[in-house]
């Protein structure tokens, strides 16, 4: 059995294409990611429901840090 996981996180295009760039070293084994007009689109399958499990957490991890960071720094330029 197969499992799966996709998600469109509507982060806009800019901050989309900074964090693919970012965490790309990181997931492109397990994670595809793709730059949509609207946001960063995530998907991936495992063979297992726990493994699919552990990889989304840490993608999560991965990227609620980038998109932390992409925030502050938007924000102090104002």
């Amino acid at each position: 059995m197969t499992y799966s996981f996709r998600i469109l996180l509507p982060v806009g295009r800019h901050f989309a294409e900074i964090i693919k760039r970012a965490l790309d070293p990181e997931n492109y084994v397990y994670i595809k990611l793709k730059v949509k007009e609207e946001g960063l689109m995530v998907e991936c399958e495992s063979d297992s429901a726990g493994s699919l499990l552990h990889t989304i957490d840490d993608f999560f991890w991965c990227f609620s840090i980038a998109y932390s960071t992409l925030l502050d720094i938007k924000n102090k330029k104002k």
